[in-house]
């Protein structure tokens, strides 16, 4: 037993160096939702130098070129990026293990395309395929399909379901990058049973325990992530006055099931290296959810982090335009308007803070991820 301690401990701290001999890349971006009625600015990839002397541009879409949204996949190893204005036209999938590597797919759709998913075959994680989401506008589901744009030869095949095991979500934007989430609306009826709003994916029989939810005011849920180990759902507000957000975590190795609550209305936690991430947020005051008239949320100077496995959840103040960008063991990478920082995680608080890097080119950076 001993000696097996020993051997994981000496492949954990292995890991820990490989990890760190990896560079680290910093998305720049500028994604659909916020181009209305301004020029596109190119989405650039940038690789930091060891000693964060400088970033350089390592990959770009191009200057003229809007970009549609932004996915990373942290665990599949994929970075998604898909090009257009109104509707995705292509889709670059970057790999963090070889980042030269860039396969880009069209999308030939002539009617309307209303959203694209990425999934994965869990029996050969080296596999991959797109599933593209079109069809008239109207409220009959069957009126949709899924096609599949396979990862061979770039052919377009029809297919009716997603199972739960190869689904994966990119889940929420960062709250400075505004543009559109990869989520999924459910509906949790009073038995607890858990019913997709598309009806073409499956989440196996998974049920909520009763007595779990905590929210008593909510317009609905939504699956914000959906990786191998376990499941988030986050509660939709439907009021004004509402303080909290509420997390339902399955994880799906042990089939257990844990509610957290996070403060801020419009707090929006998305995934970053198995940490879930959200700047705090309330609800503007001009919002109305009785006619659907939605506002930005207003962004307060703080984060919340939740380890969705153990549960630990505590709150930092960054400042004004704060935003995590990438954390690994317990080192944080962040920034602060142009101002890039390193600091460590210790108990509820970060500690060590570290300007790395001033760059106006920070300031425009939201997303970032761990060559493998």
């Amino acid at each position: 037993m001993f000696k097996l301690i020993i051997i994981y401990f000496f492949i954990f701290l292995t890991n820990i160096s490989f990890a760190a001999d990896k560079p680290l890349y910093f998305i720049q971006g500028q994604p659909q939702g916020t181009q209305y009625g301004s020029e596109p600015y190119p989405t650039i990839i940038f690789r930091a130098n060891k000693d964060f002397g400088n970033i350089e541009p390592v990959w770009s879409t191009g200057d003229n070129i809007h970009t549609y949204d932004i996915r990373i996949f942290f665990n599949a190893g994929y970075v998604l990026i898909s090009e257009g204005q109104w509707h995705p036209k292509n889709i670059n999938v970057i790999h963090m293990n070889e980042i030269n590597r860039i396969e880009t797919f069209d999308i030939k759709v002539e009617s309307r395309l209303l959203k694209y998913r990425f999934y994965y075959n869990p029996k050969n994680v080296k596999q991959f395929d797109l599933k593209y989401w079109y069809g008239d506008i109207g409220p009959n589901p069957n009126n949709y399909k899924y096609f599949n744009i396979t990862r061979k030869n770039n052919d377009y095949d029809a297919d009716s379901i997603i199972a739960a095991n190869e689904l994966i979500l990119g889940g929420p934007l960062p709250a400075y990058g505004s543009a559109y989430s990869d989520v999924l609306g459910l509906q949790i009826g009073g038995d607890g049973i858990i019913t997709p709003k598309e009806s073409i994916i499956d989440l196996e029989d998974t049920v909520i325990p009763k007595g779990l939810i905590k929210s008593d005011s909510t317009s609905g849920w939504m699956l914000i992530h959906n990786e191998p180990s376990f499941r988030i759902i986050l509660s939709i507000p439907n009021r004004h006055g509402l303080m909290h957000r509420e997390l339902l975590i399955f994880n799906r190795i042990t089939t257990e099931w844990q509610s957290i609550m996070i403060e801020g209305s419009e707090t929006t936690p998305r995934l970053i290296n198995n940490w879930l991430v959200g700047v705090i947020a309330d609800t503007d005051p001009e919002t109305d959810y009785i006619i659907k008239k939605g506002f930005p949320p207003i962004l307060r100077e703080s984060v919340v982090l939740v380890n969705p496995i153990s549960g630990h959840q505590f709150t930092v103040h960054l400042g004004k335009k704060g935003e995590i960008l990438w954390i690994e063991n317990y080192d944080v990478y962040y920034r602060v308007g142009e101002e890039l920082y390193k600091a460590q995680i210790e108990n509820n608080d970060f500690v060590d803070r570290t300007l790395l890097l001033t760059d106006p080119v920070v300031d425009f950076i939201h997303l970032a991820f761990r060559g493998k």
